[in-house]
C-alpha cells in the first residue's frame, strides 16, 4: 500500500474522527456520504490487489479498517438524522436502530444440550 492511499486513508480517517467528535452538534447528512463513498472507492482499490503472504495480511488488515470506518459512519448517520427529527417534532418517538435487530439468544423453548455427534 504505497504513502499516497496511506494519506488519503489518513485524511478520511481525520474526518470520522471529528464527526464521531461533535457530540451534539448535527452535522450534514452530505458529509456521511461522501466518507462512505470515499471509503467504499478505498475498498475497491483494495479489492483489486492480488498478494500473498505478508502483503496478504496487509491488505486484510487494512480492509478491516475501512469496514470499521463504514460500520462507525452508518451508527453516527443514524444518530445524527435521529437528532435532526428530534429536533423538529419533539412529540413523534423515534424508532431506535436496536429495535430493527432481531435477538441472537436462544428461546426460553430451546433446550441447549451438550449432546454432540462425533463423524469419525
Amino acid at each position: 500500500m504505497g504513502n499516497q492511499e496511506e494519506s488519503r486513508m489518513g485524511r478520511i480517517s481525520d474526518e470520522v474522527a471529528k464527526l464521531s467528535n461533535k457530540g451534539g452538534i448535527r452535522a450534514e447528512d452530505k458529509e456521511f456520504v461522501v466518507l462512505i463513498e470515499l471509503l467504499t472507492m478505498e475498498m475497491l482499490k483494495l479489492d483489486e490487489i492480488e498478494a500473498d503472504g505478508e502483503l496478504r495480511v496487509q491488505r486484510k488488515r487494512e480492509v478491516c479498517r475501512v469496514q470499521r470506518f463504514v460500520e462507525s459512519l452508518d451508527v453516527l448517520r443514524v444518530r445524527n438524522r435521529d437528532m435532526n427529527r428530534s429536533a423538529n417534532s419533539q412529540d413523534m418517538p423515534l424508532p431506535r436502530l436496536g429495535s430493527l435487530c432481531f435477538s441472537l439468544a436462544p428461546k426460553a423453548s430451546t433446550i441447549i444440550t451438550q449432546d454432540w455427534e462425533l463423524f469419525a
